[in-house]
């Protein structure tokens, strides 16, 4: 239905004046604000809210993005505001609604921030009555009982307030270089969501890992349809517009399958990008040339030049990845060569920043030279805007060929005649399948099933190529080249695709990210491992780790090509267990062994100076006062740095980082004051005492300055260089004991891939120390808020049973540590769950569990580790009557308990690793044992030895 605005507009004039209200104004023109008046006056429909409507995701979503962004102002709370307004009714669609939204998300995050960390969701709308008398009067609109159930309550919730399904999980944007020398493109992860049907059904329910080549780490919690991502550590890489983002996904530490979370754009000849101002002065991608701003950018080809019509002003240009960066303004046509477009600046409304997100079978076994993403058979797409549902897009994709690409496809999503979003693809024919063997020394084969008619293929490697035909054989003689490249083309259409992989060696071989292979012994960090890749053989083939100088090695049975970043999260546990400076040796053995990656935390080491020199290639530093007030400083910077220039104006130890192409740079101190002499085993020694002592004074703000702490070392790149981590690791009730304290207790778990610190063996004691901390730390806080004792104790048992809910939720194996401790204090082994359902820790009958489980183990018939079986349990005895095979699994979490029940020494970071590996055997029966050995350690003495 059409609506007149006019008469809108007076029939609302004629309605305040009639109440004696006021009809509400715009503070910069003095412009009459009618929805506003309305909806502030008359409040949200509640038919509306009732049906969670597009208002309701729009201001939950505003408020925790304003949360994310820290002190926000009323303009970025309505730039968030703004990207919602197309989705909204159309009464809600108008520029004066966005104001609104942003004043109210404004005014519910100033009360979330004044809320008690502690509170239970039950007493907060009471405890705000008390403490902040009037709260309900700072809105900008009224709430009926509707709205508060629909808006104010899920928003005021301590808990995150993300949707579900909502969001991209990766957004793309330019930055400006650091030499000032034109523009970078870069990949951010934002949060988002994750497609049940991009992974297999095997991993449904389970929380995942994903990491991609470039370093990004994606933490995935299961939802009704899918997985909800949180980046871990450093959100953001610089990345070709072009490039695919290629994640694999780990459950459990095992490699289960690789996804595309985002394609990357067309290349600017294309179809042009248009650019508008995104945060600290870079940019973001539009789906339209159409912004509120003063200026657009558009990215075209390079060389090409653009002509404007008269409304549009040339404001500059710039070198971009792939083309050059126009910056424009005013309304009009504007052309670069044959292609023409209009553009506007100061609009009323902004476009909306869109993605595709497409999802079908990858291509196995080979990737994409240009690094298009492959896949094969039948595609289907969702289209996904930050902070709203994904939807999806059948009847609203057009595909049109690439023009040079043998299967690519550039796919455009069309929304009401406008094209909202492009990616490019290759997809091949389902039943294609292309085999490649090395059948002697320096000579592989290569054979397709499925290849369509009168398509064709050449194998080339070191320099030699063969010619085409249905069937390859290449023969480099004495070369040992990393990769080979297989090219499939068309005759008829003139189409070409290069595909690549690893050379498919007999023996096994280590790949460089560059191709090349390894020849000879390399230190390697940690976070450089993303990219290289390994070959093994189809039998008797394994990945062995070593801990740096330990006796034995443990192997895992591997064969074919593997991405060692597959290993990422096992080599961060392990290489955690050795402190800041040790070392976990990575090689592939095959009969024969391969030359050994030592892999530690940094790639090389800046000299000593005040003005080292880094060299040609850019570094991005990374700087952090490691004395509270914390400031963080970033510098993109090649040649000699001057260290006094940058960091002198602020006294005390500076905490340097930095990452190059030449890999992770080792960390070090820093202080326009001479620093002491001191080694790293004395600096931790007086931090573990430091942190011991914090546990006497839970208010300390030391509590706050470990959590900044960790989150500035990460975005960094390593909490784990840090001292005061390192120290962390030494006192396991404080680790806890910040673990129930904080909100977001994931973060606080990842800090066992930094820390010498593995969950499962912290004592059941430092939880019960732990639980005492977070009572006295709460208790008085609310007492003093007005809360009688009982009602106090109340919401401490709440709160507390609520957050180790949240932990078991994460991290099941945990259970144990937690039943028990609750038990020792006297109180119910019981926590509420993330859906506030109670939930029993008591298990009866743990004997007959802990068959039953073992016996659920042996039928899985898992594979055991290579060099596994050398650690017993001193106390606790294993399920009996099982093949011994299964002997170092089935003991492997009663080896653990007895650590944790206190009744055995910690081990040693070689035996960790070994418990690491066999807990990977089979993760749901060492997640099930632990908790039952646990109570049996410390509640059925009589089962022991």
């Amino acid at each position: 239905m059409s609506v007149d605005m006019k008469l809108a507009h007076n029939l609302t004039r004629l309605g305040l004046k009639a109440w004696g209200r006021p009809l509400r104004r715009r503070l910069s023109d003095n412009a009459a604000l009618y929805l506003q008046s309305l909806l502030a006056e008359g409040g949200l429909p509640d038919a509306l809210l009732s049906r969670e409507s597009g208002y309701q995701k729009a201001v939950l979503a505003a408020v925790e993005e304003l949360e994310r962004h820290g002190d926000a102002d009323l303009e970025t709370a309505r730039r968030i505001a703004d990207r919602t307004l197309n989705r909204l009714p159309e009464v809600f669609g108008h520029t004066d609604s966005s104001l609104l939204l942003a004043e109210l998300a404004l005014a519910i995050v100033e009360l979330r921030r004044a809320l008690p960390s502690e509170i239970d969701e039950g007493a907060i709308e009471p405890w705000l009555d008390r403490a902040v008398p009037g709260w309900a009067d700072r809105f900008p609109i009224r709430l009926s009982d509707a709205a508060r159930a629909a808006i104010l309550r899920p928003a005021l919730r301590c808990e995150s307030t993300r949707s579900e399904s909502i969001g991209p999980p990766l957004l793309r944007a330019l930055r400006p270089r650091a030499d000032g020398a034109g523009w970078l493109g870069i990949i951010k992860a934002t949060g988002g969501f994750l497609p049940e049907a991009l992974i297999p059904a095997a991993a449904r329910g389970q929380i995942l890992r994903l990491t991609s080549e470039q370093g990004l780490i994606l933490r995935a919690h299961p939802e009704p349809s899918g997985w909800r991502l949180d980046p871990v550590g450093r959100n953001f890489t610089v990345m070709p517009l072009v490039e695919p983002a290629i994640f694999t996904v780990n459950l459990d530490g095992r490699a289960l399958c690789d996804v595309v979370l985002e394609s990357g754009l067309p290349e600017p000849e294309e179809i042009l990008s248009y650019w508008v101002s995104g945060e600290e002065g870079g940019l973001k991608p539009a789906a339209q040339p159409r912004t509120r701003s003063d200026r657009i950018w558009v990215l075209a080809p390079e060389g090409v030049t653009c002509e404007p019509d008269a409304g549009v002003t040339i404001l500059g240009s710039a070198v971009a990845p792939d083309g050059r960066l126009w910056e424009l303004s005013g309304v009009g046509q504007i052309g670069f060569g044959d292609i023409r477009t209009s553009i506007a600046t100061g609009a009323e409304t902004d476009a909306q920043s869109l993605q595709i997100l497409p999802f079908g079978e990858i291509f196995r076994g080979w990737r994409a030279l240009d690094r298009l993403p492959v896949y094969q058979g039948r595609m289907r797409y969702l289209g996904a805007d930050l902070g709203l549902p994904l939807r999806d897009l059948q009847g609203q994709i057009r595909e049109t060929p690439m023009r040079r690409v043998l299967g690519g496809r550039i796919v455009q999503w069309h929304l009401g005649g406008d094209l909202c979003a492009a990616l490019r693809c290759v997809v091949l024919p389902s039943d294609l399948h292309i085999e490649a063997r090395e059948v002697a020394p320096g000579v592989v084969e290569a054979r397709a099933k499925g290849l369509p008619v009168g398509w064709r293929m050449s194998l080339a490697a070191a320099g030699v190529q063969t010619p085409f035909g249905a069937e390859a054989r290449l023969d480099v003689g004495a070369r040992d080249p990393g990769d080979i490249v297989l090219t499939l083309h068309d005759p008829a259409s003139g189409l070409s695709l290069d595909l690549v992989r690893a050379w498919p060696s007999r023996a096994p071989l280590l790949i460089s990210p560059d191709g090349e292979r390894l020849r000879s012994n390399r230190v390697l960090a940690l976070r450089s491992i993303h990219g290289w890749r390994g070959v093994l053989p189809e039998q008797g083939a394994a990945v062995q780790l070593r801990i740096a100088k330990a006796a034995h090695a443990i192997g895992f049975a591997e064969a074919g090509q593997i991405r060692l970043a597959s290993y990422g999260a096992l080599l961060g546990q392990a290489l955690a267990m050795t402190g800041a400076d040790g070392k976990v040796n990575l090689r592939l053995v095959a009969g024969v062994e391969t030359n050994r990656l030592e892999i530690g935390r940094y790639d090389w080491e800046l000299p000593r100076g005040d003005a080292p020199d880094l060299g040609a290639e850019p570094c991005r530093l990374t700087a952090l006062t490691v004395a509270p007030p914390h400031e963080l400083r970033v510098k993109e910077v090649e040649g000699p740095l001057d260290l006094s220039g940058w960091l002198s104006d602020v006294p005390g130890i500076w905490f340097v980082q930095g990452q190059s192409a030449r890999g992770v740079m080792r960390p070090f101190p820093w202080s326009s004051d001479p620093l002491p002499r001191s080694t790293r085993e004395a600096r931790i020694e007086t931090y573990v005492a430091q942190i011991q002592g914090l546990m006497r004074r839970p208010t300390d703000p030391g509590w706050g300055e470990i959590e900044a702490l960790i989150r500035l070392g990460r975005a960094g790149g390593d909490c784990g260089a840090l001292d005061q981590v390192q120290a962390l690791g030494a006192v396991p009730e404080c680790a806890v004991a910040l673990l129930l304290r904080t909100n977001t207790p994931a973060e606080i778990l990842d800090l066992e891939t930094e820390a010498p610190l593995w969950w499962p063996l912290t004592p059941v004691s430092a939880w019960r120390w732990a639980v005492l901390h977070l009572r006295d730390l709460l208790m008085p806080k609310l007492e003093a808020a007005g809360f009688s004792a009982a009602e106090a104790k109340e919401m401490f048992l709440t709160r507390l049973r609520q957050q180790l809910g949240h932990v078991v939720s994460l991290r099941r194996e945990l259970s144990g540590h937690v039943a028990q401790a609750l038990g020792g204090l006297g109180l119910a082994p019981e926590v509420i769950g993330p859906d506030g359902n109670v939930i029993s820790l008591r298990v009866m009958n743990t004997p007959a569990l802990l068959k039953l489980s073992a016996a659920e183990l042996v039928a899985r018939s898992p594979m055991m580790p290579q060099g596994s079986g050398g650690l017993h349990p001193e106390h606790l005895v294993a399920p009996e009557g099982f093949c011994p095979d299964v002997a170092p699994a089935l003991e492997a979490p009663l080896i653990v308990a007895e650590v944790a029940a206190g009744l055995a020494k910690h081990p040693v970071p070689a035996d960790i690793l070994e418990l690491l590996a066999l807990r990977l055997v089979d993760p749901d029966w060492f997640d099930t044992a632990l908790p039952l050995a646990i109570q049996i350690a410390l509640s059925n003495p009589g089962q022991r030895k």
